[in-house]
Formats: structure tokens, C-alpha cells, sequence
């Protein structure tokens, strides 16, 4: 089960009765800092998994456990499970689950009511994307305090979050074309950008 045949699934968690789209806002509709939610949940997938949810009748599975496509760890599943993000019944072992599991988790509080637990200073809705990437990643979204008390330039900047975390959240926008951003700081270094980032790491 490759990417290649995944938009039944992406279909599936957009219209499953249980679930609610990703956060309406979250992706932008000015060109070139646009995409949608297949491509972004595309995106998600090649990143986490190559796009394969199981091969050779065995889950894709990481070293820590995350599993499937979406590389979903069964902690965070569990810690979500009847609390209106992913439905109890949810099984990430089944490539439809899998994928819905991946997008509620996406669909979190930090990341609806126009953003107001997560924006902070200069936050745009490009930045807001990346941290909510990074969180998807660290596992981080909801109540987590770096994302909600940092403008991501300063995530990236002072490397506040994972190596891991933050280099998931810029290749993803690299996947789906999205400029990567640049910033200016009043305090030195004066200036530094997310290709910096890359270049640094």
C-alpha cells in the first residue's frame, strides 16, 4: 500500500462522519505559499513514511514504533482517543485509521480558534503550518509551551525544538514548494532563514 493509492484514504478521513477536516486557515491560498489538505497530507506521508503503509504484509513501523503511513505513535493515538480529535475506535494498524488518526492528530486545539494558541509576534500562517509540523513530529501539539510562547523565527534560530522536529517541518514545506522564509532580528544574529537552518544542520 504505497502513497500512489492512498487518495481513497485521504477521501475517507475528509468525509468519515467521526472526524473534522484540518484546521480551516491553516493553509494559505496566495501563490506560491499555498497547498491543500491532499497535498499537505501527501506531503506528511512521504516524509513520514516514503509513502508506504505496509509492505511484504508488514506495517511500516520506525525504530521508536510510530507506525503506517502517517507514522503515528499508538501513545499519542491513545491520548487522544475520545477526547474529540481521534475517534476510540480508530485502528492504526488499517491504512484508512492511519490516515484520519494522522489528520485529527493535525486538527488539534493549538491550531483552530484563528490560531490564538499558537500564534505568537510575527507568526504568519506559513510559520503557523511549520509549527504545527514540528509539533506533529515531536509529538508536541496541544498545551506544548515552546510552540505557544515562541515565534517559530526563534524556534529556528535558538534551535528551541528538535533538530528533528524542525528539519521535518522545512523539508515538508520544501515537498509541497512553499518558499522557505527569512527573517530580521533585533538582537544578533541580525538575520537568519530556515535555508540557513538547513545549512547549519
Amino acid at each position: 500500500m504505497n502513497v500512489e493509492s492512498s487518495s481513497f484514504y485521504i477521501q475517507h478521513s475528509r468525509s468519515d462522519p467521526n472526524g473534522t477536516n484540518l484546521p480551516e486557515g491553516i493553509i494559505t491560498n496566495i501563490p506560491p505559499d499555498s497547498t491543500d489538505e491532499e497535498e499537505l497530507l501527501r506531503g506528511m506521508i512521504e516524509q513520514e513514511s516514503s509513502g508506504t503503509h505496509w509492505q511484504n504484509r508488514r506495517i511500516t513501523i520506525s525504530p521508536q514504533g510510530a507506525l503506517g503511513f502517517m507514522q503515528m505513535m499508538p501513545f499519542n493515538s491513545l491520548a487522544y482517543n475520545g477526547n474529540g480529535n481521534i475517534p476510540a475506535s480508530t485502528n492504526l494498524y488499517a491504512p484508512d485509521g492511519n490516515l484520519l488518526a494522522g489528520a485529527q492528530y493535525m486538527n488539534n486545539p493549538c491550531l483552530r480558534t484563528a490560531f490564538s494558541f499558537c500564534q505568537v509576534g510575527d507568526d504568519d500562517n506559513i510559520d503557523l503550518l511549520a509549527k504545527a509540523l514540528a509539533g506533529y513530529n515531536g509529538g508536541e501539539l496541544g498545551p506544548n509551551q515552546t510552540l505557544r510562547r515562541y515565534a517559530w523565527m526563534y524556534i529556528v534560530r535558538d534551535d528551541l525544538m528538535s533538530e528533528e522536529s524542525i528539519r521535518y517541518a522545512i523539508q515538508i514545506k520544501q515537498r509541497l514548494g512553499i518558499p522557505l522564509k527569512s527573517w530580521t532580528y533585533p538582537t544578533a544574529p541580525y538575520t537568519y532563514s530556515e535555508s540557513q537552518w538547513l545549512a547549519d544542520h
